[in-house]
């Protein structure tokens, strides 16, 4: 009785995530399982979790100053409409953390954890040769392909203590500041390519990063 009562919260845990295509590349066969709002999480995973955010931003009509900071009005301030995203939350938390529940995205992009804004440009000598190789295969990449290998390296440069979370002594430094408060990585408006792709293409020498094997996955 024991051992089948174990087996049957076993497989209610399970839970699979569909192979890519360019209409719907995540499309999970079963709803996501509960996890706990109070379980702990890492400063990594923290910050991990709102670059995933930022990666997947499609579009952004919050109010910005010329150096895209937001511009917060009104006493109390207004609400500003909420970013739209390629891939839904609960998609999110699915592919790349383990169905975390959606409240901690939410905090996670909160002033409550503070983080040094995310430099996305060290992401183009690995994201951008790779959209040309594949490009250059015949292969049809849609966005939801590049924001993944996108996050996927990122994901390898935190993990591998390649980027700074956060700032310890911010004297000579910026600010850390929450996530939810800075520009996304690539938006509907920058094109069918990240920004700075055509510019980077027009000089582009054909080397690669010392990740190679990133070139595999696909």
């Amino acid at each position: 009785m024991g051992s089948s009562s174990n087996s049957s919260r076993l497989l209610k845990r399970k839970r699979s995530i569909a192979d890519f295509n360019s209409d719907s590349p995540f499309i999970s066969s079963r709803g996501p399982f509960k996890r706990s709002k109070s379980e702990n999480v890492s400063l990594l995973k923290r910050y991990l979790i709102g670059c995933a955010h930022l990666i997947w931003v499609k579009h952004d009509p919050r109010e910005r100053d010329s150096n895209e900071n937001l511009i917060i009005s009104g006493d109390p301030p207004k609400k500003a409409p909420a970013p739209s995203s390629d891939l839904a939350q609960i998609e999110m938390v699915g592919l790349y953390f383990n169905g975390i529940d959606r409240t901690v995205v939410s905090q996670s992009k909160s002033k409550s954890h503070l983080f040094a804004p995310p430099n996305f440009s060290t992401l183009e000598p690995y994201v951008f040769p790779w959209i040309r190789i594949n490009n250059n295969a015949g292969v049809s990449l849609s966005r939801g392909h590049i924001r993944h290998i996108a996050f996927r390296v990122w994901e390898y440069l935190a993990t591998h203590g390649e980027i700074v979370l956060r700032y310890e002594n911010e004297d000579d430094l910026p600010g850390n500041m929450p996530l939810g408060d800075i520009r996304g990585w690539w938006w509907e408006g920058d094109g069918p390519n990240p920004r700075n792709y055509d510019a980077w293409y027009q000089q582009y020498d054909g080397s690669l990063p010392g990740m190679a094997r990133m070139y595999e996955f696909y």
